[in-house]
């Protein structure tokens, strides 16, 4: 992604073009800044996370959000995390969903005449164990099962160890969105989470075997206390 320069606008000036120019630009029911810039604690370098509510179904309200970027040409860093009817009321009180950070740390930026009040928190932080799971678990648990399928998959495609290396770092992720835990296992596979992706590093068979190995402990641990 292209980084903001240095002849960019200060940050404020930015934030309060993105609100005006996604509320001309698609009518939506809102536009809630979150993440770093909404906390107060963005550096330099750090990216635009934008909600923007649609009045639409879920899946048209991805599609909306997809064609969002074309209002920023100056390339700034935005992310657009597109949002339909309902989805941040259903998913305020589950902390495995970013709708939890919407309604705990989100700032408004554009609210349509008459759009309801943002949902009230149940509570503030994660407290204790639910008497079900939320339905974010179960979400995490299948991309964990696919990105660990994926990694074993790559071993035996040749030379791949980095995609291998890279999909083991990202089923440990996805389990550990559903249950902390595993620290050794997390800074093993921490260093394949970018550089395998994006950068220069090619891993070889031995780190793509111990990767996976990290990702079926942490697939083992986790299991037993999904079920």
């Amino acid at each position: 992604m292209v980084r903001a320069s240095a002849q960019s606008p200060p940050p404020e000036e930015i934030i309060a073009t993105i609100g005006e120019r996604i509320a001309q630009g698609c009518a939506p029911l809102r536009v809630i800044l979150i993440g770093s810039h909404a906390r107060g604690d963005a550096r330099p370098d750090s990216d635009y996370d934008v909600v923007v509510e649609f009045n639409a179904e879920p899946g048209r309200a991805i599609e909306l959000g997809r064609e969002l970027h074309a209002l920023f040409p100056e390339r700034w860093p935005v992310n657009v995390i597109a949002r339909g009817r309902g989805e941040i009321e259903q998913g305020a009180n589950d902390p495995g969903m970013i709708d939890w950070d919407i309604v705990r740390q989100g700032k408004v930026l554009y609210s349509a005449p008459g759009a309801y009040e943002l949902p009230v928190p149940l509570t503030p932080r994660v407290y204790e164990r639910p008497e079900t799971p939320p339905l974010s678990v179960a979400t995490w648990r299948l991309r964990a099962w696919r990105d660990l399928d994926h990694a074993r998959f790559s071993m035996t495609h040749g030379d791949g160890w980095e995609y291998a290396c890279f999909n083991a770092q990202q089923s440990a992720e996805q389990y550990l969105k559903a249950l902390r835990g595993m620290s050794p296992e997390c800074e093993l596979l921490n260093a394949y989470a970018v550089e395998t992706r994006y950068g220069p590093v090619m891993a070889n068979e031995a780190e793509a075997v111990a990767a996976i190995a990290a990702a079926e402990r942490i697939a083992a641990a986790v299991e037993p206390l999904l079920a």
